[in-house]
């Protein structure tokens, strides 16, 4: 019983009797024997059906044997088929080497010995079988195949849908985690102000108790200022009226030992000046107390006796505590009503769009309503910015971040909303990786770009550019604007400070943002420079150390 699929067998003799007797020598072998009467027969066959070996007879009438072998090797798919020619009659060489040249891969002569036959057959049916064999295997390889590039393609929609998954799932935690740190920071803030509050009532009860404590007037006040830094100022001074009508310095402190060296100093080098219309010879002149809402640059320079004078009078950072406090009570007291008034804006608004009856007008009233409290919460949060940073509570909390990546998204995020503006990011190829807080950063880069709009009220192009050294990444927001005067450049980033070119009817403003963006950045151990030409425009640099890399690894 063959182990093996059987092959076809194709058999042609115009004779019956022969095909009979080959179909008996060759049914041992058990393969497929089709049997064929002419040539004719033999080439319908060949078009259903393939076969291992061709045993045809040479003498028939009509088409004979050579005739058939040449239209057998004519056509592609039967060229290859072997074919052993029968023959009992001619037996020549010409005859003989015709018919190799038509094909055949042997002659066999008749009467025809069946061991022979068999054996000359076998060779081709053995053949037959491994082709078939082959071809199979062929086919199950494609399948095969086939199967596993549908496999490859299913697994590669798996990961991509995984990786869509995975980064809407950074995307959510990045988000969340962004919104916690907010909430976290307005937390600290607040438990900030309420200690700040409680301090300064400790103040008051601790100042009486130091007051009462020793004879010595002059421990008692020293004890004083010590309590009073930091608690409720940066820094204090107590000058006490001899009888002889000369102030003298008897207690002096300060959060910055520096600044504590500078006010000796500055007592030392310019003693007080009797009719100085600021400051204690005032308050002694007039008899009554003196509150200064304000230190404007202007008053230092009438306090200031010679250039030397007013450098140290600004060194030492005089501004006003009252302020401070007012901006820090005021921001927290404005937060709240805003609050609300946003919420019951968007309340009204959304039951607007779902069909009221409210006109088109009053929806337009609404958005403007809308905007300008979006814009005066910015303004609150602005002052408790620099209420934060004034009493040293505005804290980052740095994570390696792509400070090219940030500029880059901040600014695909603006281009929507500008109209007369155009704004194009140049950066690097490699990451500029640094430590920073992404959300302080953030408000310090679209304070600079919202800037570099506000102050090109005509339009124009913005362009914000990102670059790397060896040791810092820096981005430089360049605009062509109406520039800034030589002579501000150096109070620029002063508290409320505006350049005089400003006009405030048509550019709004408190003169705190670039004030907020120069702290933040130095929290990271940066800078901020500015070079600007009234006019042309102006570019602000902000630098930023790049993050160590660890040893070994090249960025």
């Amino acid at each position: 019983m063959p182990t093996t699929t059987p092959v076809n067998i194709l058999l042609v003799d115009d004779r019956a009797e022969n095909l009979l007797a080959l179909e008996a020598m060759l049914e041992p072998l058990g393969q497929n024997l089709v049997k064929a009467q002419s040539g004719e027969d033999a080439l319908k066959y060949l078009l259903r059906q393939d076969f291992a070996v061709i045993l045809l007879d040479v003498q028939m009438p009509g088409m004979d044997g050579f005739e058939t072998a040449e239209l057998i090797r004519g056509r592609d798919r039967s060229k290859h088929t072997p074919i052993i020619f029968l023959t009992a009659i001619n037996t020549s060489d010409v005859h003989v080497s015709r018919g190799y040249q038509v094909g055949a891969v042997d002659f066999l002569l008749k009467p025809i010995v069946p061991d022979i036959l068999i054996s000359k057959v076998a060779v081709f049916v053995d053949l037959g079988q491994k082709a078939d064999k082959i071809e199979r295997q062929a086919d199950e390889l494609e399948a095969t195949i086939h199967a596993l590039e549908q496999q490859i393609d299913e697994r590669m929609r798996t990961e991509t849908a995984l990786r869509r998954a995975r980064d809407q799932l950074e995307q959510r935690v990045r988000e969340r985690t962004a919104g916690l740190a907010q909430a976290n920071q307005a937390l600290r803030a607040e438990i900030a102000e309420r200690e700040r509050a409680e301090r300064a009532l400790r103040f008051l009860a601790e100042a009486s108790s130091l007051l009462a404590e020793s004879i010595e007037y002059e421990e008692r006040l020293s004890h004083v200022v010590q309590l009073a830094v930091p608690l409720i100022a940066d820094w204090c001074v107590i000058d006490v009226l001899e009888e002889s009508g000369h102030l003298r310095r008897v207690a002096v402190a300060a959060v910055d030992q520096a600044k504590e060296v500078l006010a000796n100093e500055l007592q030392r080098r310019y003693p007080f000046d009797p009719d100085a219309p600021h400051g204690a010879p005032n308050v002694l002149r007039m008899r009554r107390p003196e509150l200064c809402a304000e230190v404007t640059n202007e008053m230092l320079i009438a306090s200031a006796c010679d250039p030397q004078h007013l450098e140290l009078l600004r060194a030492i950072g005089l501004t006003s505590f009252m302020r401070d406090i007012f901006l820090s009570v005021a921001a927290h007291e404005l937060r709240t009503p805003l609050t609300s008034l946003l919420g019951y804006t968007q309340l009204v608004e959304r039951r607007a769009g779902r069909g009221s009856t409210i006109g088109e007008r009053d929806r337009q009233a609404l958005r403007v309503v809308a905007d300008q409290a979006t814009r005066l919460s910015k303004m609150v949060a602005s002052l408790l910015d620099i209420s934060r940073l004034q009493l040293g509570q505005l804290s980052i909390e740095p994570m390696p971040l792509d400070l090219g990546a940030l500029a880059a998204r901040l600014v695909e995020e603006a281009r929507p909303l500008l109209l007369q503006h155009s704004i194009e990011y140049i950066g690097t190829r490699a990451p500029a990786l640094i430590s920073g807080d992404e959300l302080r950063l953030e408000q310090a880069l679209q304070n600079l770009i919202q800037n570099a709009v506000k102050y090109s009220p005509d339009g124009g192009a913005i362009m914000v550019r990102v670059v790397c050294d060896a040791t810092r990444a820096s981005v430089a927001v360049i605009d062509s604007g109406i520039g800034i005067p030589p002579e501000a450049l150096s109070q620029l980033f002063q508290r409320f400070y505006r350049a005089p070119n400003v006009d405030p009817q048509q550019i709004s403003g408190l003169g705190v943002g670039l004030y907020v963006v120069k702290e933040i950045v130095a929290l990271h151990g940066g800078t901020v420079d500015v070079s600007s030409e009234v006019g042309v425009g102006s570019t602000f640099t902000l630098s930023i150390p790049l993050l160590a890399q660890p040893e070994g690894i090249i960025p």
